[in-house]
């Protein structure tokens, strides 16, 4: 049997010992597939699944992705030894 490749398809093995196909794309939901990969019930479902729009996150030009919270800075990083009344004597 032929080992094929597909796009998005990952394969895992599951509690039970059975691989299990799952068709993972960044902004869609996690499909799973029946069948083995090459299969006509397979590649039907594998098709409606390539054919679903993919959903793009909706991020305001110039924003951060990544939330970034202003904490104080620590004394100990911020403090020079003048600042603290320390001579280097």
């Amino acid at each position: 049997m032929a080992n094929i490749r597909l796009q998005y398809v990952k394969s895992y093995i599951n509690r039970h010992s059975k691989v299990d196909h799952y068709f993972r794309r960044r902004g869609q939901k996690l499909t799973k597939l029946p069948g083995l990969p090459g299969s006509p019930e397979f590649m039907l479902a594998y098709n409606e699944a390539m054919s679903v729009p993919v959903v793009q996150a909706k991020v305001e030009p110039g924003a951060s992705r990544t939330k970034v919270h202003a904490q104080p800075a620590s004394p100990s990083l911020t403090d020079t030894e003048s600042d603290r009344g320390q001579t280097g004597n």
